[in-house]
């Protein structure tokens, strides 16, 4: 779905002044923030506005665009297409998946069911996140690294899920048979199990299932070369990753963290390259240009961190590079 479909579903007075901007600047937004009783405030690329009719201005005014918490009950209604109870799992979750990898974040008031779950009943805030396709991002990748497994770094809204597509299709049409486990919809915009972007032609699509589920199904059936999901966190996914490396099969995925240091410096990423399935790492800045990098090279450039008294951290880093050394010998053997 284009964003001016999911734009007819806003509010009228939100969409009446978002049709007076030029299509040039609606080409380029990246977010719409809506709270009740405050001001929509929008964004393109690193940079927050505040919604008037025909303009965007830096600065509040009098002629800022402002939502009722009626307007955003019908904002989420018209979203659902007239079916929250549809949504009730995401929304439990606090987002909305959209056709054409859209997706609305979604705050408020929440209670628990006598089963229980949670469900959301006034709604006070609704972030929709517009997705942009852009084609040869990662090509500069895609030129560097075809053998071994990919970790893109980045902090929020620097473009990760942007660029593990576009890796993805450069993959899949240059012939690697690709397994895409896309749980939220974000990636492949699939729509009644169809891809709604390109991810190309030799990609299979899981959605509707737990990254461990969908990668223990992708390993048994679909014998892809090549496993790709956006956002590795729990321990049952690190488990699912040392099932691809046993299978010889390369794992592409994302994390939140803003910097190399950073990410090192969080105790709970490091398990992330002690499963040995990651040879390569991409940092994505705010900027969208982005930094390639050997995990070793990474690892080696954290030892010398005694001036910030991270001992541990230290001594984990020359613990996975050398089981790195190892798990990287066995995967090209």
């Amino acid at each position: 779905m284009s964003p001016e479909k999911i734009f007819k579903m806003l509010p009228t007075r939100l969409l009446d002044a978002l049709e007076r901007l030029t299509s040039e600047t609606v080409g380029k937004i990246t977010e719409i923030r809506m709270r009740a009783g405050g001001p929509v405030v929008i964004k393109t690329g690193n940079t927050l506005y505040f919604l008037e009719k025909g303009t965007l201005a830096f600065n509040r005014s009098l002629l800022s665009v402002t939502l009722s918490q009626d307007e955003l009950q019908g904002c989420l209604l018209a979203l659902c297409n007239h079916s929250v109870y549809s949504h009730d799992r995401e929304l439990s979750f606090g987002y909305l998946s959209l056709p054409g990898g859209h997706r609305a974040g979604v705050c408020g008031t929440t209670f628990l069911r006598p089963d229980g779950t949670h469900a959301l009943r006034e709604v006070t805030a609704i972030n929709l996140r517009i997705a942009h396709e852009v084609k040869g991002f990662a090509r500069k990748i895609f030129s560097e690294v075809q053998t071994g497994g990919l970790l893109i770094i980045g902090a929020p809204h620097t473009g990760k899920t942007t660029l593990l597509r576009d890796y993805v299709r450069l993959c899949s049409d240059n012939g690697e048979t690709v397994s895409l486990v896309d749980c939220r919809g974000e990636i492949a915009a699939a729509y009644h199990g169809c891809p709604g972007l390109d991810i190309g032609c030799n990609t299979d699509v899981i959605t509707g299932a737990d990254k461990p589920s969908a990668i223990e199904n992708a390993l048994r059936a679909m014998a892809p070369q090549m496993i790709a999901f956006d956002e590795i966190g729990s321990s049952a996914e690190l488990s699912s990753l040392r099932d691809c490396m046993n299978a010889g099969v390369r794992a592409v995925t994302t994390v939140h963290a803003g910097s190399f240091e950073e990410f090192l410096e969080r105790n709970r990423f490091l398990p992330i390259l002690n499963t040995g399935a990651f040879e390569n790492i991409v940092l994505l800045k705010s900027d969208y240009s982005y930094e390639i990098r050997k995990v070793g090279e990474v690892l080696d450039s954290s030892i010398g961190c005694g001036d910030r008294g991270d001992r541990v951290n230290c001594v984990r880093s020359v613990e996975i590079r050398d089981a790195l050394c190892e798990g990287s010998k066995a995967f090209l053997a």
